[in-house]
């Protein structure tokens, strides 16, 4: 699993990931931060406490969601149809980006160039821990 650390992936997750619950999977795009094993190192109590019903597995996957410019996470278990993806070929509709206002992303704006976008969100997002080149 950690050979999708710092990867760009697309795939397919639930819109709601509940147990017992089937729902309508949506394409999610994610650039991954962190990938947790929670057999090694499991969730605290009260975060388990938040969401009783969420369909939870070994692996969570965090990162930026590329589509919703924040951080997310998701269970490897629920994704299907997981692929890595380049960011500089990434093509398609506009998007809406954020962009950081103080300590918190503010600010939206619908982007054409999904390339030139997300270069700068990811820029905005990770300072000097990752600088991503714009156009």
């Amino acid at each position: 699993m950690q050979r999708l650390l710092s990867k760009c992936v697309a795939f397919q997750y639930p819109a709601r990931n509940c147990i017992g619950l089937v729902s309508e999977a949506e394409t999610r795009r994610l650039l991954v931060q962190d990938v947790r094993d929670c057999e090694a190192n499991p969730l605290e109590t009260e975060t388990i406490e938040l969401a009783p019903n969420c369909k939870r597995g070994r692996w969570l996957i965090t990162g930026l969601d590329l589509d919703k410019a924040k951080e997310r996470s998701f269970w490897y278990e629920s994704m299907q149809e997981v692929e890595e993806i380049d960011l500089r070929a990434v093509q398609g509709k506009p998007i809406r980006v954020a962009h950081f206002v103080g300590d918190r992303f503010d600010h939206f704006e619908d982007v054409a160039d999904p390339r030139t976008a997300y270069c700068s969100s990811f820029n905005e997002f990770f300072g000097d821990r990752l600088a991503v080149p714009v156009g």
